[in-house]
């Protein structure tokens, strides 16, 4: 597949997002019991 390809781009991004979705869900539980910590 060539480097332009919409195809192959679109996977691309969705591997990027999912990547940073992933990196989210995992800071989201400490941020989550800051957050209670804080204003509970």
């Amino acid at each position: 597949m060539s480097e332009t390809d919409p195809a192959a781009r679109a996977f691309e991004d969705l591997c990027a997002e999912m990547t940073v979705l992933r990196r989210s869900v995992e800071v989201l539980p400490q941020a989550w019991r800051r957050a209670m910590h804080e204003f509970g």
